[in-house]
């Protein structure tokens, strides 16, 4: 198995395609759900022949995306903690309603963006997750006995937020969130051990008599 953290999360996306797993568990504080509804066009844009950087850009919000997108095979699944969900939601609201962007909706609810998290990710045919508050526990049955590539956005876990290029900035966002910061995110200690627990369920690590976790990250600058 792999394991890839980074800071800037479109950095993982060559690191998972070397490998190319059965199974992609993707962690972070935000859906990157962009052009979850025009596939069409993330296709169209990995084709231009375009700076690297421009392309990369216009992806920072769309990882899940993109990875359905270049790894159909890989079944995918998006682990992302509800308070991030809900404030990602009631942040974009905000950044429309201070664009002068009219909307009917004065802000998100939790069931109402769960909810709608679920749907596009089930447009992509990519499972969700949320931790916290759930645990990682029940994911360690859906690996198996299959490659596996766990990939980690930095900003999921809280002990790394500082090396983070875009932290989970509750206390930026104008609608009430429960607990602190640490409460919302994961813990490095949580990941590890999932990390050290799917040994037993990976495939390649069994046929070939060894386990090896490989661990990139890349503090951004």
């Amino acid at each position: 198995m792999k394991a890839i953290i980074n800071s800037i999360h479109s950095d993982s996306i060559p690191f998972i395609g070397e490998y190319m797993p059965k199974m992609i568990i993707s962690f972070d504080a935000h859906p990157d759900l962009g052009h979850w509804d025009n596939v069409e066009t993330v296709r169209s844009i990995l084709k231009l022949k375009i700076p690297q950087k421009m392309k990369s850009s216009f992806f920072r919000t769309s990882i899940q995306t993109l990875l359905t997108v270049l790894m159909p095979r890989s079944e995918i699944l998006s682990v992302v903690p509800e308070a991030c969900v809900v404030t990602d939601y009631n942040w974009n609201l905000f950044l429309k309603a201070f664009a002068g962007i009219k909307s009917k909706r004065r802000r998100f609810t939790k069931q109402v963006a769960v909810s709608d998290w679920r749907r596009k990710l089930s447009k992509l045919s990519i499972k969700g997750h949320m931790c916290p508050p759930d645990n990682l526990e029940p994911l360690l049955h859906l690996i198996r006995d299959r490659s596996l590539a766990v990939d980690i956005d930095a900003d999921y876990i809280f002990e790394l937020t500082e090396s983070c290029n875009t932290p989970a900035g509750f206390s930026d966002i104008p609608i009430p969130i429960t607990g602190m910061p640490k409460d919302n995110l994961g813990s490095i200690i949580e990941v590890l051990n999932f990390i050290i627990k799917t040994r037993a369920s990976d495939a390649r690590a069994r046929k070939n008599g060894k386990f090896k976790v490989r661990l990139y990250f890349r503090r951004w600058r």
